[in-house]
């Protein structure tokens, strides 16, 4: 009996320390009231199912691809709607088409047969690249932005140097970007025993396994960072207590000169999705105008 107390009093302290360190819990509730009154039985939003060979990939789009694409990435644990605040400007629509993508692993983006984590940057890149390839196919003159949060944004350089023809800008959004710096910390130790595995949800399982795979995922990249040839833009809070700030000197380090940028937000947490999506709007347009410095 005093173990599961024990045990529920960490993983409640670890959610406390989550919701603190990201956006607040009335943060997470308008954004929730939102996806449930405008997207869920939005018209306008496409539900679209790729499926490839044993794998179904899920995403939903909307907008006008007349100025570029973004495709959204999300961190973890996440889904699709993660990304819903960029949906929400008319204007930005008009000339934007937004593919808000659930990652390999996660929702209705599944292995049918046998569901399971997919945790390899390789794998999840191949699982999306046939979507990449057929927004490509059908909008072949307009620059495509692949765009990640938090896991997603650690995720997406990877995709962009394994496709560079399906890919021409990348953002990367509160994105853990140095191996020595994206360790398992305290609470994925505590989640990752059979006393902590037993008293956590099935996302949080999840989660705590991509986390532990983050590290050697982005030792893998850290060798190809040379290799990057498209646009980036890399956004960074300097309170982010889910992705250490320093992160953004790794990037300025490793980034290719004249064709990159590196923004450290002041006062600012984890959840650029939900308290900063003007600013992810401005960046999205600095990379489609080619003028980074707009991103501010």
């Amino acid at each position: 009996m005093m173990l599961t107390k024990l045990a529920h009093y960490v993983m409640i302290t670890g959610a406390v320390f989550f919701v603190s360190a990201c956006s607040g819990p009335s943060g997470f509730k308008a954004h929730g009231e939102f996806v449930q009154a405008h997207l869920v039985n939005n018209p306008d939003l496409q539900i679209n199912f790729l499926h490839v060979d044993d794998f179904q990939l899920h995403y939903r789009d909307i907008g006008n691809a007349k100025k570029a694409i973004v495709v959204w990435v999300h961190g973890t644990p996440g889904s699709w709607a993660d990304g819903a605040y960029l949906t929400r400007d008319s204007d930005f629509l008009s000339e934007i088409k937004v593919v808000l993508v659930e990652r390999p692993g996660w929702g209705a983006s599944q292995f049918l047969e046998s569901p399971r984590p997919v945790t390899s940057f390789d794998e999840i890149g191949r699982l999306i690249q046939p979507m990449l390839k057929k927004l490509k196919e059908e909008y072949p003159d307009t620059p495509l932005v692949l765009a990640g949060h938090s896991w997603g944004g650690s995720l997406v350089p990877s995709i962009a140097l394994d496709y560079p023809e399906l890919v021409d800008k990348v953002l990367v959004l509160s994105g853990g970007l140095d191996p020595t710096l994206t360790k398992p910390r305290w609470y994925n130790k505590f989640a990752s025993t059979a006393l902590g595995n037993a008293v956590i949800g099935d996302g949080l399982r999840k989660a705590n396994v991509e986390m532990y795979a983050l590290s050697p995922q982005l030792s893998i990249l850290s060798k190809r960072w040379s290799g990057l040839s498209q646009a980036i833009i890399v956004v960074q809070g300097d309170r982010d207590k889910l992705v250490n700030p320093k992160n953004a000197d790794f990037a300025r380090s490793v980034l290719p000169t004249g064709n990159s940028a590196v923004l450290v937000l002041e006062n600012q947490g984890h959840m650029l999705q939900l308290e900063r999506i003007d600013l992810v709007q401005r960046c999205v347009k600095a990379l489609i105008g080619n003028n980074l410095s707009e991103c501010r």
